[in-house]
C-alpha cells in the first residue's frame, strides 16, 4: 500500500509497479558492498551488566545470558555500540578523552556530580570504540565510527574552513 495515496481511490498497477522499480534502484546503496559488512554475525542485542556473569577471583566472563532476542544477520545491520557502554549525550569527536569543563570548581555539588556522571559515561563509550578500533576492525568500519573519527588532516581542514581560512 502507498500511504500517499487517497485510501478512497484504488492504487493503479501502473503507480504500484512505478513505486516497486523505484524500490529497486534503491537497493543497491542500501547494502554495503564490502563482503565483510554484509558478513552474517551472531550478535547480543541486550549487553547489559544483569546478562553477563563474571568469575571475581579471575575477573574472566563465565556466562552471558538472555539470548532470546539474538539473531544471526549481516554485520552491518546488527553493529552498535551495547547499551551498557553507550553514553546517552554527544560523543565527542575524534579521539578526544573528556574533561571537566574550566569552572567545574564553582558548580553546585549536584552539577559537579551530573558532569562527573557525564565524563565517565563518555569516557566509558570512548574506551569501547577504541576496542573496537584496535580488536575488531570491521566492526569499527562498518559501525559508522570510522566516519566519526577524522584524520588529523581533515580536523584542520574543518577548523580552517569554519575559520574562513
Amino acid at each position: 500500500m502507498n500511504y500517499y495515496v487517497s485510501l478512497k481511490d484504488p492504487e493503479l498497477p501502473d503507480q504500484a509497479l512505478a513505486l516497486l522499480s523505484k524500490y529497486l534502484e534503491a537497493t543497491p546503496y542500501l547494502v554495503p558492498s564490502e563482503p565483510e559488512a554484509a558478513a552474517n554475525v551472531l550478535w547480543h542485542p541486550d549487553l547489559h551488566l544483569d546478562n553477563i556473569f563474571v568469575d571475581p577471583t579471575t575477573c574472566k566472563v563465565t556466562s552471558i545470558v538472555d539470548w532470546q532476542s539474538t539473531s544471526i544477520a549481516p554485520l552491518f545491520y546488527q553493529s552498535c555500540v551495547p547499551r551498557m557502554f553507550r553514553h546517552g549525550g554527544p560523543v565527542r569527536e575524534a579521539w578526544v578523552v573528556p574533561s571537566r569543563p574550566g569552572n567545574f570548581n564553582t558548580l553546585s555539588m549536584e552539577e559537579q556530580t551530573r558532569v562527573d556522571q557525564d565524563l565517565e559515561n563518555g569516557t566509558i563509550h570512548k574506551y569501547y570504540e577504541a576496542i573496537v578500533y584496535r580488536r575488531a576492525p570491521y566492526h569499527w568500519k562498518v559501525s559508522g565510527a570510522a566516519e566519526r573519527h577524522p584524520t588529523q588532516t581533515q580536523a584542520n581542514e574543518a577548523r580552517d574552513w569554519s575559520l574562513g581560512e
